[in-house]
């Protein structure tokens, strides 16, 4: 047996990650009016975004007549996408089925999936009741910007969805809200 045979990217690994978190409190304004209106906001939001994960296209055939479930094809050309959309990520014509009792030649994890971002904010008025007490409205919103994140392509070749993505990955926009009293 080859160990070199199964190498390929992690299927966990992400080539690019980035967070970014933000926090924004009003300053105790001394004018009534202003203290009132404008006083003890908070503002805090997170932007995040990676790469998509790694995939490997198989097949749900025995072709090599090992008892392997999920062999992979030979790869025939360097153009693996198709236009990267909803119904066309891979390209059919860049992939074939291995001589009978031969494995394919595909790399594994080497086909890059959709990307992911979302935005998530949270805004939170403090109100002092009495001066121990304090009530807080919350209001927070994940994927405040409701963008659709697509979920990884079918990589089944003998799928009728083959290269289709039919799901999405994470929530489209939640908001809710909450008081808290404080005592």
């Amino acid at each position: 047996e080859d160990p070199s045979f199964d190498r390929g990217n992690c299927g966990n690994n992400r080539t690019h990650i980035a967070n970014i978190s933000l926090g924004v409190q009003t300053p105790d304004f001394t004018n009534p009016a202003l203290r009132i209106v404008a006083s003890d906001w908070r503002v805090s939001g997170i932007f995040n975004a990676r790469s998509g994960g790694w995939l490997t296209v198989t097949t749900g055939r025995d072709i090599a007549a090992t008892g392997i479930v999920g062999q992979r094809l030979n790869q025939v050309s360097d153009e693996v996408y198709g236009s990267k959309s909803l119904t066309n990520y891979f390209n059919p014509a860049a992939f074939a089925y291995p001589a009978p009792g031969t494995l394919g030649n595909h790399v594994r994890n080497s086909i890059e999936g959709p990307g992911f971002w979302t935005v998530d904010l949270a805004l939170t008025r403090l109100l002092r009741v009495v001066s121990t007490q304090t009530l807080e409205l919350r209001v927070e919103a994940f994927n405040l910007l409701n963008n659709m994140n697509w979920a990884n392509p079918t990589a089944n070749y003998d799928s009728r969805n083959f290269g289709r993505i039919t799901a999405i990955s994470g929530n489209m926009r939640i908001i809710q809200f909450g008081v808290k009293y404080g005592f």
